[in-house]
């Protein structure tokens, strides 16, 4: 019953807004298409090719409408649907093309100040990334880069003009039931995994959370914070969402931590680490990890093509086999294509779900080569180290999870459209017993108006 209410709430808002002289009305489109191929990046295993050989395009179209009333504040909402044509499909699916659900993935009410008070207030489905997506980037993992929002509300109280506190409330559901759907008995995916509509995660979640912004002086950026997280209990089958059946207790998690940027022309180094703490439920173990990346970068603008350098590491931590805790690194709300588009799917061979970025250290030099103002090329080397032994039919014993290489062309042809082009090549270490090198391409082409 609630979610028919929403759903007529919902449609009189969207009917219903003031259209008066003093409303400012704002509109706009955006279409991007990709073509994505892959090859051995779950099994690693050239003989056996069950759900990762594939070929794809995916096209996804989305229009929004954007509300300014007079006292500055804001109504924002915004149409998705993202259509899938598989010419090549290993996995339970075979090749078709799924039309997928039209959704309503950003549905927002924002107000710059609310009475007398320095206090900001977004309240509604919103995109959320905080510091560099390393906790806070993705409310819907399920549905890969099809959507990211989180239903949520958040206050931003500003304390001067260098300091200012965040305060986050998010809940989401495995399943949208919030906003109306619309053509969701078209969508494949739904229907293999038994339900009307795509999935958006694994479980219900919940999220409350405060996140600082600081600038004490003008060269660095503190950003501490606290989040404490519940995460329902799941019990999944190996499908298209997992790639092995995996089942887990509901879970409270707590993490803080901080992100730090220091900038001193032409230098920069940024880093993050995060402590968390918690259990499982229902007679489950104890939860703990810590994880974090470190960076430096150099640009030289005055060199041929104004390259830019970079070089750092990052360290999540493992499950530790011989306790009876769980010491494994939880990504919270950062289960997307975060340093990787092959390794966001590897790594999930280990929990079993997509993604779930854990065990890992990365040691990562990069260069970016800016040829125009508009055209770059940018090349990646990865060494990549497991933390913690797996047990499995794909896993081996040593700590050796492999070398990773890419790189990424991007133009930008004008204000309305820009692309990019990608390759990756995965080469599994001694961590793996399949030896069998992984590829990941794509092109991208997204315009907006």
């Amino acid at each position: 019953m609630h979610k028919k209410v929403l759903n007529v709430l919902a449609g009189l808002l969207l009917l219903g807004l003031p259209c008066r002289a003093d409303v400012k009305f704002d509109y706009g489109f955006a279409a991007r298409l990709r073509e994505e191929y892959t090859k051995n990046i779950l099994d690693l295993n050239n003989d056996v090719d069950t759900k990762d050989n594939k070929d794809y395009f995916r096209l996804r179209l989305q229009a929004w409408g954007k509300w300014t009333f007079p006292d500055k504040s804001v109504f924002f909402t915004r149409l998705n649907n993202e259509m899938r044509s598989y010419i090549v499909s290993n996995d339970v699916h075979g090749s078709y093309f799924d039309g997928s659900e039209i959704d309503i993935d950003n549905f927002y009410y924002e107000t710059p100040r609310i009475g007398t008070l320095p206090v900001s207030l977004k309240i509604g489905r919103q995109d959320i990334v905080y510091g560099e997506g390393f906790l806070l980037a993705d409310g819907t993992p399920a549905d890969g880069t099809r959507t990211a929002y989180f239903n949520a509300a958040k206050a931003t109280v500003t304390l001067n003009s260098r300091n200012s506190l965040d305060i986050i409330y998010i809940l989401d559901p495995k399943n949208d039931e919030f906003l109306p759907i619309l053509n969701e008995e078209n969508n494949i995916d739904g229907v293999i995994a038994g339900t009307h509509h795509r999935l958006l995660n694994i479980s219900d979640e919940s999220a409350l959370g405060v996140y600082g912004k600081c600038k004490p002086t003008d060269r660095i950026l503190l950003e501490p914070y606290y989040i404490y997280k519940t995460e329902d209990a799941y019990s999944l089958t190996a499908s298209y969402l997992t790639v092995k059946a995996v089942s887990k207790p509901s879970s409270d998690i707590n993490t803080i931590g901080a992100h730090v940027v220091y900038t001193v022309a032409p230098w920069k180094i940024h880093g993050e680490y995060a402590y968390q703490f918690g259990k499982y439920n229902d007679g489950g173990p104890d939860r703990s990890g810590n994880g974090g990346y470190l960076f430096c970068d150099r640009s030289f603008k005055s060199a041929i093509f104004s390259p830019d350098a970079s070089i750092g590491m990052v360290y999540l931590s493992g499950d530790d086999p011989g306790t009876t805790e769980n010491e494994g690194w939880d990504p919270i709300f950062s289960r997307y294509t975060w340093l990787s588009d092959i390794y966001n799917n590897t790594v999930s061979d280990e929990t079993g779900i997509s993604a779930y970025w854990t065990n890992l250290q990365i040691y990562r030099t990069q260069l970016q080569l800016n040829f125009t103002k508009t055209t770059n090329l940018n090349l990646r080397y990865n060494w990549l180290l497991g933390n913690e032994n797996v047990s499995g039919s794909i896993f081996s014993t040593g700590k050796d999870k492999g070398q990773l290489y890419q790189a990424q062309l991007n133009h930008t042809f004008n204000k309305y459209l820009d692309g990019f082009l990608l390759y990756e090549y995965f080469q599994p270490g001694d961590f793996y017993a399949k030896t069998s090198g992984a590829i990941f391409w794509k092109w991208q082409l997204q315009c907006k108006f």
